[in-house]
């Protein structure tokens, strides 16, 4: 089970740099880290329709001005990467920030398929829900960013970047594999409604 001490110290022996027991330890570098580790965690959230990040929610309809299309709709606030929704069939979407905006109107909607949802990747802050392979891309991908405040050589830099783009991609393919083994929700467009079943 992974937690952010470990995925820091994962980063920090990357960099050839001591580990920690505590993200308060007064370490070199520990500062560093902390400043990175949302942004860096968030990005690597950002590239892959992660199973264990994946969920869908209930859009709810807001008043602000539309830029493009009839209707908008509030995008949740833990969204990091938005990835359809139970009407993109007939209703196409564009996403102005916080808003996500299309023609379809769930203002007099009865049945719960009928409401508008989102399914998207969802920023987990939990560690312990992250798989072994996010984890080592993460600290990869954390160690890369942070290399230059340890003093490490460009040459190190780019090996470092060249690990991480490895991981990362080790760790998508894995997560498209067990995704594709495990059941799961989906939405059956033919059908208007979220079902379950096992994909092939």
């Amino acid at each position: 089970m992974a937690s952010k001490v470990n995925i820091w110290n994962m980063a920090l022996l990357a960099c050839g740099a001591k580990t920690i027991t505590s993200v308060d330890d007064a370490v070199k570098g520990v500062e560093i880290l902390g400043q990175w580790y949302d942004t860096i965690r968030d990005d690597v959230l950002r590239e892959h329709p992660w199973a264990f990040a994946k969920t869908r929610a209930r859009l709810a309809q807001t008043t602000v001005p539309v830029m493009t299309y009839d209707y908008a709709y509030t995008m949740p606030s833990d969204c990091v990467l938005p990835l359809t929704t139970n009407q993109v069939a007939s209703y196409p979407y564009h996403i102005h920030g916080a808003t996500l905006e299309c023609d379809y109107d769930d203002t007099d909607a009865d049945e719960d398929d009928e409401y508008l949802y989102l399914e998207y990747v969802q920023r987990v802050t939990d560690e312990s829900l992250f798989p072994a392979a996010f984890v080592r891309a993460l600290a990869f991908a954390l160690a890369a960013n942070v290399a230059p405040s340890f003093g490490l050589s460009a040459n190190a830099v780019v090996v470092l970047e060249q690990k991480a783009a490895q991981a990362l991609a080790d760790a998508k393919y894995k997560d498209a594999r067990e995704d594709r083994e495990t059941t799961t929700d989906a939405w059956d467009s033919t059908e208007d409604t979220w079902v379950s079943g096992r994909s092939m």
